[in-house]
């Protein structure tokens, strides 16, 4: 019994690798990032009405950063 678990498990795991889909380069900062105003402070001026920051992996080792700011 063991031995056929055995060979069933060497023979599915590389072709579960092999399915695997390909995962691109992940970071903390992955993701879409949102100002909150209720818990930032800004001295001097006035705060920005909004902020985002959304980084995206390119495929490589490197993050895209996209920046969209709103001023009053």
């Amino acid at each position: 019994m063991r031995k056929g678990l055995l060979l069933f498990l060497m023979s599915a795991l590389p072709l579960g690798v092999a399915v695997m889909p390909q995962t691109q380069h992940i970071t903390p900062f992955t993701g879409t990032w949102k100002l909150n105003l209720a818990k930032s402070k800004f001295d001097p001026g006035p705060p920005f009405k909004s902020f985002i920051l959304i980084f995206t992996p390119d495929g490589a080792r490197n993050l895209d950063l996209v920046a969209q700011m709103v001023n009053l």
